[in-house]
């Protein structure tokens, strides 16, 4: 559909009937205003040209599900640049039958840092409608002017021109929170796709499934990153991608994921690509066996497009196997660190050593792990466990922070394990973290110890009781900022134009 301005916006068939006809309108007041890049006259005599004071931006709607209607009760607004104390905000949300809803956001004496999110509220709210239409229209100027208009092209989700091969290619939009002062280089980034709650659900999942060698992630310069995909269920709608992020700066930042398409992007989905140490188990390459331990490939996979794991068979710690990481991982690293991660099933619970141990040693087998246990004999009962692990030598010293897990894990049933070794004033601090399938946390335990305090770890390994599987298994590194990925925030991706030369 044609706006007035001549633009073309279509209508998005993942969002559905937005309903809305959005005008934002921003005012700097008391501001000289610099000039943009196209032929624009000046506002009044001795005035400042007209621009966009950000080039590009994203919002969405703040909405009330009813159980009839629902309803726009405001609308939330982020800008990837600073903007200056004074600046005043003004929304109007039209609907489809001239019904007008107002509001506005006055920026304080401190500015507005970028990607700061801003809600202006309108009043009063307006229900959705059926408009096919979106503008966006930005002002400035100085106080008393007559001000100028700045029309924006508004990028939909679910249309996109990026597509080569000519069919539908879909576009999500994904923002990057950060709220960390260093750059993060080559950063994994978890981006869960699923409804948000409110029966809002972005993605199309039939165009997934369709074909899920189309799905490809690009950053604000469209080069494209490399990802894996850890879960993918289009049944159930639920997905999980990790997002080598090539460099998350202080705020934060914006990628997108398009799919839907005819291409095929499988090769940029590689999991040794996306972590500093990275293991699926489909080939058995570069481990040791240690002792009479037997640690073998199976084709019990857990995570998507793979065939096998890893399983631990025969006789009980400190009989396994273990790898090298192909470099040195200084729990005292720059980011302030190690993170340890895979996926853990029990397979008999009962008999044969119940400890699957997995965690991080050096050259000569000191280190520390995560112990997960389904099932432990106690005082006639059964329980389950978690505790932490502690080397030397490669030989256990003893399993520490036992906490109790209730109610009583399952065998032939996929966990995810992740264990922290984070660096303190007296030592490090041990924390194991245990999840299900669909992310829920289910028992945390901790422990702080000095016996390695700045080691050089160079190994990964697999010890413990048998049999059990792990897949999945990667070392990354920690920081307490952890970069989160919100899928659904932005309905659209905005670029303002023209900018500012």
């Amino acid at each position: 559909m044609s706006g007035k301005n001549g633009w073309i916006v279509k209508r998005s068939p993942v969002i559905g009937a937005l309903g809305m006809v959005l005008l934002v309108v921003v005012l700097a007041q008391g501001l000289a205003v610099p000039g943009i890049g196209l032929s624009v006259q000046d506002v009044g005599t001795g005035m400042s040209s007209v621009c966009s004071p950000s080039p590009y931006g994203g919002f969405y709607f703040m909405v009330d599900y009813g159980i009839f209607n629902t309803y726009i009760t405001g609308v939330k607004m982020e800008f990837p640049v600073e903007l200056p104390a004074g600046l005043t905000i003004y929304v109007a949300v039209t609907d489809s039958s001239g019904s007008v809803s107002t509001g506005n956001y006055t920026i304080g004496a401190q500015g507005l840092d970028p990607n700061t999110p801003v809600v202006v509220d309108i009043d009063p709210p307006i229900q959705y409608g059926d408009e096919d239409t979106v503008k966006v229209t930005l002002v400035g100027g100085k106080t008393n002017s007559t001000l100028s208009t700045i029309t924006l092209t508004a990028q939909e989700i679910g249309t996109s021109s990026w597509s080569s091969s000519g069919t539908t290619v879909y576009a999500q939009p994904i923002n990057i929170t950060y709220t960390g002062t260093q750059d993060l280089p080559n950063w994994p980034v978890k981006v869960v796709l699923k409804d948000n709650g409110n029966g809002n659900d972005y993605i199309n999942w039939n165009a997934i499934e369709n074909n899920p060698d189309s799905i490809r992630f690009v950053d604000s310069s469209g080069r494209l990153l490399y990802y894996w995909i850890e879960i993918l269920d289009t049944t159930d709608e639920y997905a999980v991608i990790w997002v080598n992020v090539t460099d998350v700066p202080p705020g934060g930042t914006h990628i997108w994921m398009l799919y839907g398409d005819n291409s095929d992007y499988s090769s940029y989905n590689n999991g040794h690509k996306v972590f500093p140490f990275f293991d699926d188990f489909e080939t058995w390459s570069g481990w040791t066996k240690y002792k009479k331990g037997i640690v073998r490939q199976t084709d019990d996979n857990f995570e998507y497009g793979g065939s096998y794991a890893a399983e631990k068979d025969k006789n009980t710690d400190p009989n396994g196997a273990y790898k090298s990481l192909g470099r040195t991982f200084y729990d005292n690293n720059t980011y302030g660190g190690l993170i340890v991660e895979y996926w853990d099933k029990r397979l008999n619970p009962y008999t044969r050593g119940p400890f699957d141990r997995v965690g991080l040693i050096d050259d000569n087998g000191n280190g520390y792990g995560a112990v997960m246990i389904v099932r432990l004999k106690v005082n006639n009962r059964y329980q389950s466990q978690l505790r932490i692990d502690i080397r030397k030598g490669y030989y256990p010293t003893g399993t520490y922070a036992v906490k109790r897990v209730n109610p009583l894990l399952s065998r032939n049933t996929w966990y995810f394990v992740r264990f922290e070794i984070i660096p303190t004033s007296n030592g490090v601090r041990l924390v194991m973290r245990l999840y299900d399938r669909e992310g829920n946390l289910v028992k945390t335990t901790w422990y702080t110890d000095s016996k390695y305090k700045y080691s050089q770890f160079t190994n990964v390994y697999i010890f413990g009781g048998y049999p059990y599987h792990i897949d999945a298994l990667r070392v990354r590194y920690y920081t307490p900022d952890e970069p989160q990925a919100v899928v659904d925030e932005w309905y659209r991706y905005l670029p303002f134009e023209p900018t500012c030369s």
